[in-house]
């Protein structure tokens, strides 16, 4: 498939090119009106989509609710903001929580989804020196031990 915009982003500026795919990837981009476009965008901007790396939630859903349908929703609907991939970010709580967030996302994850690619997730917390803990709950701070990562 072959699309065209007047207003693709490369580099560091728009410009009027063609963007070829296959099999949802770019195989290749060309100058504006190389190819018969299948799909033409007139003046329409095309950007790279967004990775989040740091995204405690959205649309009413945090990473450590660990509810599977606020996820799902979270990341088929965040897509219409331009994120194409994020990483479901902790704040630092309880082992208990965050056990229950982390098997929240690993089951989406093998289940299957769509919208944004999860690529991972991103624990912030509970391993933080309390000096630069930030706003992370004192009480939930601890040390990092080989049998919890185990968990």
């Amino acid at each position: 498939m072959i699309i065209q915009s007047k207003k693709v982003w490369l580099a560091d500026q728009f410009v009027a090119a063609q963007i070829e795919f296959e099999e949802g990837k770019i195989t290749a981009v060309h100058p504006y009106g190389t190819k018969p476009a299948d799909k033409v965008y007139g003046s329409e901007r095309f950007l790279p989509g967004f990775i989040d790396v740091h995204c405690h939630g959205a649309f009413g859903f945090d990473t450590n609710d660990a509810e599977e349908a606020g996820l799902r929703y979270w990341v088929r609907n965040i897509v219409s903001e331009g994120v194409t991939a994020l990483l479901p970010t902790t704040i630092t709580q309880s082992e208990q929580v965050l056990t229950a967030a982390l098997k929240n996302i690993a089951k989406v994850v093998a289940d299957g989804y769509e919208g944004a690619e999860i690529l991972g997730a991103h624990f912030e917390g509970p391993y933080l020196d309390m000096v630069y803990k930030g706003a992370q709950p004192e009480q939930h701070i601890v040390k990092p031990t080989v049998e919890q990562f185990k968990k």
